[in-house]
């Protein structure tokens, strides 16, 4: 990067840090900033700059990130808000009563047992049970039973569902992730049936981690 641009950058950061001091001025303020994982280095040199400041203000920072991808000017930003009395929160996966309350906020019905079992496949990922309802719906394999409950009434995973698996995986190398290419099955168990592991190596099974939020390889 050239010295033009990180002078812009730290121009920028200053200004937004100024914005924030004037609205601290006025009130105690909580910042939230979603996605660090994809962060930009003007967004991290924000960051830097609230840290430095925050204990003298009003203020609360809150820095949501996934687990992986970590790149390694992420971890530094980590690194240097926890030198400065910052907290790292691990969030967990949902739990299985909390998966199936999100399911029956979006769905409207308490799920029956066929989707209960799916939605305990999602490994308590959040995005993973969202998407997986969306794609039931789309595919019109979900229907709602005479005594209020939600039920599917087909087997397999809905093509959108496994994209968004991948997707979620595309930090991986591309080595990792042909192995993981999806192609329909229908004999697989649970929801997701459609993810056909090792196209080329039909050995390998999945691996729970690769499907459970915040696990590591």
């Amino acid at each position: 990067m050239s010295s033009a641009g990180g002078a812009l950058e730290f121009t920028l950061a200053e200004d937004l840090l100024g914005l924030v001091e004037d609205e601290c001025a006025q009130s105690p303020v909580l910042l939230v900033l979603d996605d660090m994982h994809w962060a930009d280095p003007s967004s991290r040199t924000l960051v830097g700059c609230l840290a430095r400041e925050v204990a003298a203000l009003p203020l609360v920072v809150v820095c949501a990130a996934r687990l992986l991808p970590r790149r390694p000017e992420l971890e530094r930003m980590a690194e240097a808000i926890g030198a400065r009395g910052g907290a790292h929160v691990y969030l967990g996966p949902l739990d299985e009563a909390t998966c199936e309350a999100m399911a029956e906020e979006l769905t409207g019905g308490e799920p029956g047992p066929e989707l209960s079992a799916r939605l305990g496949s999602c490994g308590g990922n959040p995005l993973f049970v969202s998407e997986l309802l969306g794609a039931l719906a789309a595919e019109g394999v979900m229907h709602t039973r005479a005594d209020g409950s939600v039920e599917v009434n087909a087997a397999g995973l809905p093509p959108s569902l496994a994209l968004t698996v991948l997707g979620r995986l595309s930090f991986l190398t591309s080595g990792v992730v042909e192995v993981l290419t999806p192609y329909r099955s229908e004999t697989a168990p649970g929801p997701w049936g459609g993810l056909r592991w090792g196209r080329s190596t039909p050995a390998i099974k999945p691996r729970p981690w690769l499907l459970r939020p915040g696990a590591e390889a």
